[in-house]
C-alpha cells in the first residue's frame, strides 16, 4: 500500500503528536544512532528492539504510532523521512543502523544499506546465532543515499527487516502493547547478535 504521507509536515497537519504518534529523540555523546523510524503500531516490534539495543550509550531515534488500528498509515517511507528531530541526531552520527518491520511468515532478516564492507559480517554473526539472514535478492537494499540510514557522517549504514514471523517469534503477543512487554528469549538471543554487530563496527571503524 502506498504511503498516505510523503513528509513529515504532510502528516503532521492530520496526525497529532502525543495522541497519534510520539516521537523520542535521545543524542548522547556517541558516533552510533539506532533508529526505528515506524516503530509502535506501525512495524510493531522495533520499538523494542531498537531501545533495548541504544541502552544508555548510543544515540535513539524512534517515531512510535499510538493509533489501535489503522498504524500503517503513519508510514514515511525511510527515503523521504524528515522529521525535523530525526535529521539533526542522524547527521551528528558517524554510523546508523535502522531497524524496520516487512511481511513474511518465515522468520527472516533481511540486510541492506551502503555499509557494503559490514554486510557479510553482519549477516554471518546472525546466522550463528541461529537466524535466517539474507543480504541479496531481495527489495531492501536500503542503497539509496537518501535513506536515513545512510546519512550519516560516513554516508553508509544499516538496515535491518524484521519479517513479522520473526518478530512475532520475540513476544508475547506482537500486536498489542502490552504483550510486547513480555520478551522471549529468541528476542534476548537476537539482541545479543545486534550487540556484537554494533560492537564489531565500533572497532572496525575506530569509533
Amino acid at each position: 500500500m502506498p504511503d498516505r504521507y510523503h513528509s513529515y509536515a504532510e502528516l503532521a497537519l492530520r496526525e497529532r503528536e502525543g495522541q497519534d504518534y510520539e516521537v523520542t529523540a535521545d543524542q548522547r555523546a556517541s558516533p552510533i544512532a539506532i533508529l526505528a523510524l515506524h516503530a509502535g503500531g506501525i512495524e510493531p516490534g522495533t520499538s523494542e528492539i531498537a531501545r533495548a539495543l541504544a541502552g544508555d550509550r548510543y544515540s535513539l531515534y524512534m517515531f512510535e504510532g499510538l493509533k489501535g488500528s489503522g498504524g500503517d498509515t503513519l508510514h514515511i517511507t525511510s527515503t523521504h523521512f524528515d522529521e525535523p528531530r530525526a535529521l539533526p541526531l542522524v547527521k551528528s552520527a558517524e554510523w546508523v543502523l535502522s531497524l524496520h518491520g516487512c511481511m513474511g511468515e518465515q522468520p527472516m532478516v533481511y540486510l541492506g544499506g551502503r555499509d557494503t564492507e559490514h554486510i557479510p559480517m553482519a549477516k554471518m554473526l546472525l546466522i550463528e546465532a541461529g537466524f535466517d539472514a539474507s543480504s541479496h535478492n531481495h527489495r531492501f537494499s536500503a542503497a539509496n543515499p537518501a535513506n536515513l540510514c545512510n546519512r550519516g557522517r560516513s554516508g553508509k549504514g544499516l538496515q535491518l527487516e524484521l519479517s513479522k514471523g520473526l518478530r512475532q517469534s520475540f513476544f508475547q503477543d506482537l500486536d498489542r502493547r502490552a504483550g510486547r512487554q513480555h520478551q522471549t528469549a529468541q528476542f534476548n538471543k537476537f539482541l545479543i547478535a545486534l550487540q556484537q554487530i554494533v560492537s564489531k563496527i565500533e572497532i572496525e571503524m575506530n569509533l
